[in-house]
């Protein structure tokens, strides 16, 4: 019986998964990544599917978006990362 063979990247990729961090955890945001946080920071509240007609995109694209984000900040929800990104200054 012979093992199947594994790429070095699948490798780390089978570890980053079982000790829990992503592939993309640390990466920079992407422009439209970035473009989606600062509409969030905007203030009001605003669902994916609104987020999806400003920025003339499917709202499959804007769930893609919200997954990156969240795995490449290490966090669980959008108000975490947009408190990261954004930190309330202290006067």
């Amino acid at each position: 019986m012979t093992g199947q063979r594994y790429t070095e990247r699948q490798i780390i990729s089978a570890q980053n998964a079982l000790a829990g961090r992503s592939e993309m955890a640390g990466q920079p945001l992407t422009p439209a990544e970035s473009a989606l946080m600062a509409l969030f920071h905007g203030g009001a509240e605003r669902s994916p599917k609104m987020l999806a007609k400003l920025k003339e995109v499917s709202i499959k694209t804007v769930y893609l978006h919200i997954r990156h984000i969240k795995e490449k900040l290490g966090v669980d929800s959008l108000s975490e990362a947009v408190n990261k990104i954004f930190p309330e200054t202290e006067s």
